[in-house]
């Protein structure tokens, strides 16, 4: 899991075939699911959700990712299906409801869908260290949906390091306002500000 998270995406690969070899338990097909979502192998990794919740039908996490498998693949019918049954297993998830409201929406569900794509390719390219390709990804999504806190934290990011300290404030203070609980926002926040008084100092 540490090499899915790093982006080490051939490690990973090739760590959880091994580990699902040595024992076929539902731990191993879940994080190989996983890893084929990340991977953008969506035909895969719905088989596999699909045989979980076989054995599992009440398991949200399992019922969330094959949901999201569905909706990238784009069988939409499927996809509400799912969400539907997650709001009857948990009525008071709000996620859930969202979800379901965009599953049922033709334009919702197709940029929801486009989004997806576009950060999994950002996080390829970023872990091939084409920052730059990265970048362009992240603001074509960020115009699909400006209020994603996650994708204004990655752009943030991304001038953080190139050091490009006034543009990532920028992008940092408007995640934080979107996810004020957001602790790496946080603390992207605070380097920034460090960063912009010592070159401020300099100058």
């Amino acid at each position: 899991m540490k090499n899915l998270i790093k982006g080490n995406y051939q490690k990973a690969g090739e760590c959880f075939q091994k580990a699902l070899q040595l024992a076929e338990n539902t731990e191993n097909r879940f994080n190989l699911g996983l890893f084929l979502l990340n991977r953008q192998r969506f035909e895969e990794a719905e088989e596999i959700f699909t045989g979980i919740a076989g054995d599992y039908p009440e398991n949200e996490i399992n019922g969330l990712l094959l949901f999201e498998s569905f909706m990238l693949l784009e069988k939409w019918e499927a996809a509400i299906k799912q969400i539907r049954k997650l709001c009857q297993l948990n009525q008071t998830a709000k996620k859930y409801m969202i979800l379901r409201t965009v599953a049922e929406d033709v334009v919702a569900r197709e940029k929801y869908r486009k989004v997806k794509i576009l950060k999994s390719e950002a996080q390829e390219l970023l872990s091939a260290r084409k920052t730059e390709n990265a970048l362009m990804k992240y603001q074509e999504a960020e115009q699909y949906s400006p209020a994603d806190s996650e994708i204004l934290n990655n752009i943030g990011s991304i001038f953080l390091k190139a050091k490009e300290y006034v543009r990532a404030y920028t992008y940092f203070e408007k995640a934080l306002e979107l996810d004020p609980d957001n602790q790496i926002v946080k603390r992207n926040l605070v380097t920034t500000k460090g960063r912009l008084r010592t070159t401020r100092k300099k100058l």
